[in-house]
């Protein structure tokens, strides 16, 4: 079977070279997209040279937080590079006008001594705080209701780290009564992730089967629930401090509450099978204090480009690209509801993030992390899905004898695609602050030590360019083909 593929791809590409060689010069609409063809349109200067041009306008000497002039100038430059492809494709803004949320030093207080919390969350509930409470330690994962079968509720609980989600953890704290839930980490050094605010797909997890109907489970799946990390060494120093298991304190929630401005910005081709769209996007914006070249320029720079050498093919479905003004900072940009016919006729999510890291390794979004033996059979069936995404942009490695890995991190603005629209999802990126291992490693060091921090300052132009053709090939692929896709499943 991969050699048949191999052949294809082949031939597919030695045609194009032999009958097509004008394309670069003119828009040939009469030659149809094929993922080979459209990546073999990716030139390294362009990618170079738009890099330049970001850091020309100023637009990265500073970080690009919603409602700075940064981050204006960086919309109005996205807006001034698609209105030149104004005649292939329908360009339009989505503003969002509201309220922001962000859950900062937080603590446990005891015996008038602090110790640091991390919240895997954005708080929404400012009120609900200060909590008196006390810590009941479980000496097991949370992963599963028999874990806290003694557990005696209206306590936070502390559960030790891995084993399964945290949105999972989180569910089952909340159904038994705890107050808040925090996890034990190894870690010396923790980064804040997060909870989704809305966890329903659990349901589908054989372990909530039982809960499918409980409307308090329900609840807990529609909340936000306090939920943080503790350090080992702060909690064994809590202990030893304290003869009993059980420990008084008082945890402590600091919530900011700000105003939030932000625009989505979207092009949707005007060929293309409107019932069936290929939905492409990255975030513009960056992590607070962070200049965010490779977090999220690398991302843009690739979006652009892609949709500019797309104008050159006869589309079978739409593509739209979606440049989403807010991912670093809540409500997200991917949160505003898409519009109903949006909503009915996107057919996948792929999403383009970080790809230009310093120490890059080509990662491949895979959703093998969950078994698919959990899912009932519409979710089993978007499983198979998003394996078929994976395969496409991995088969780009492949062919080009690139050695990939797998990313199953979910972060929000790709797992919200599958949790809410039941829309397949996938994706690249080249690594954010991840030990590297095997035969690509670099001793001591990481995919990119400068994520979310001031000196992200550049992106590795060979990374950026093995992604951009990389995600090139998969649009192109489906801008062709969507045989599989083009029936949504239901949802439960």
């Amino acid at each position: 079977m991969k050699l048949i593929s191999l052949m294809i791809y082949l031939c597919a590409c030695l045609i194009d070279f032999t009958v097509g060689l004008e394309s670069n010069k003119t828009h040939n609409l009469e030659k149809e997209v094929r993922g080979c063809r459209l990546e073999k349109e990716v030139k390294m200067e362009d990618l170079m040279s738009m890099t330049t041009e970001f850091g020309g306008k100023n637009m990265f000497t500073v970080d690009r937080r919603s409602g700075l002039e940064s981050y204006n100038d960086t919309g109005k430059f996205i807006l001034e590079f698609l209105s030149s492809l104004n005649q292939y494709y329908d360009i339009y803004q989505v503003p969002y006008e509201g309220y922001g949320f962000w859950s900062n030093n937080n603590y446990l207080q005891y015996a008038q001594k602090k110790l640091r919390l991390f919240p895997y969350f954005y708080s929404l509930m400012g009120d609900r705080c200060p909590y008196v409470n006390k810590l009941e330690i479980i000496d097991s994962q949370g992963c599963i209701p028999e874990e806290f079968d003694k557990f005696p509720g209206n306590t936070s609980v502390v559960v030790q780290d891995g084993g399964c989600d945290i949105n999972k953890k989180t569910a089952l704290a909340c159904y038994y009564g705890a107050t808040s839930l925090l996890v034990n980490s190894t870690n010396t050094f923790i980064m804040e992730s997060h909870v989704n605010h809305q966890r329903f797909h659990l349901l589908h997890d054989s372990t909530f089967q039982p809960f499918k109907n409980d409307q308090k489970m329900h609840t807990c799946l529609g909340i936000v629930f306090p939920s943080f990390k503790i350090r080992s060494k702060d909690l064994d120093q809590l202990m030893r401090e304290n003869t009993n298991s059980t420990v008084s304190g008082e945890l402590i929630m600091s919530t900011l509450v700000f105003a939030s401005y932000f625009t989505n910005i979207f092009a949707v081709s005007k060929s293309g099978n409107s019932s069936n769209v290929v939905l492409a996007g990255a975030n513009y914006d960056s992590f607070a204090n962070s200049v965010g070249m490779n977090d999220n320029a690398s991302g843009v720079i690739a979006l652009l480009n892609i949709a500019k050498y797309l104008t050159k093919f006869q589309l079978n479905n739409k593509v739209s690209f979606a440049f989403w003004g807010s991912k670093e900072s809540y409500p997200q940009g991917h949160s505003v509801p898409m519009s109903d016919d949006m909503q009915d006729n996107v057919k996948m999510y792929l999403d383009y993030d970080t790809i230009g890291s310093p120490n890059y390794v080509p990662y491949v979004y895979v959703p093998t992390q969950m078994e698919p033996s959990f899912y009932e059979m519409s979710i089993n069936k978007q499983f198979m899905k998003e394996n078929h995404i994976s395969a496409t942009h991995a088969d780009f490695f492949s062919k080009n004898n690139i050695t990939w890995k797998p990313f199953y991190e979910m972060e929000l603005d790709r797992s919200h695609f599958r949790s809410i629209y039941n829309v397949p999802i996938g994706g690249l990126t080249s690594g954010s602050q991840k030990v590297k291992s095997g035969d690509m490693s670099l001793s001591d060091s990481t995919d990119d030590p400068c994520r979310h921090l001031p000196c992200d300052t550049d992106i590795n132009s060979e990374a950026l360019f093995m992604n951009t053709r990389a995600a090139a090939f998969a649009i192109g692929t489906y801008a062709r083909n969507l045989t599989g896709f083009e029936n949504k499943e239901p949802k439960e």
